[in-house]
């Protein structure tokens, strides 16, 4: 099983269980004109995920011209065509920014010096590079701001710094 469905198995007892409110099960989506099922909070999907991402459900965020856009992580998605890390919907603009800093290949985690590498298929994997925020704005993808993470010391630090333990 993929990690998803592992921890939903683990916590649930079921792989297939989702997180959603009992009471907006079968429910329409409570925007106006938006016959979509709810999700969460009485949203369907789409109205949701532009709520988490624009604080507002009816936001449709435009972008400029080859300036990305803005992942419901909050981080910039951009087109990098032949770019080794670019899929077909994009790339993370901060992956981009320290993969032509430091290069392809194997680095240390800047905070534990485990190696780790692109080529890891899976974030939560401990030998994959994550490229870390060193002050926790995922939009400063200024490279002095970015440095070769593992997933440990990237979730330490991400926990240590909301207080979550």
């Amino acid at each position: 099983m993929c990690q998803l469905h592992y921890r939903r198995w683990w916590k649930h007892g079921d792989p297939l269980h989702l997180d959603r409110p009992k009471s907006y099960d079968g429910q329409s989506c409570s925007i106006d004109g938006c016959d979509s099922v709810a999700y969460a909070h009485g949203l369907c999907s789409k109205h949701h995920q532009r709520q988490k991402a624009n604080g507002d459900p009816l936001a449709i965020q435009r972008r400029e011209k080859g300036t990305g856009s803005i992942s419901v992580q909050g981080y910039r998605i951009i087109t990098a065509p032949g770019h080794p890390l670019a899929n077909a919907r994009g790339v993370f603009e901060h992956r981009v920014v320290l993969y032509d800093k430091i290069g392809p290949g194997e680095h240390a985690c800047h905070w534990c010096s485990t190696p780790v590498t692109w080529d890891i298929t899976t974030a939560a994997d401990p030998r994959a590079l994550l490229a870390d925020h060193v002050d926790f704005d995922r939009l400063n993808n200024d490279p002095a701001n970015l440095v070769p993470s593992c997933w440990g010391c990237n979730i330490t630090r991400t926990r240590a710094r909301s207080g979550v333990r």
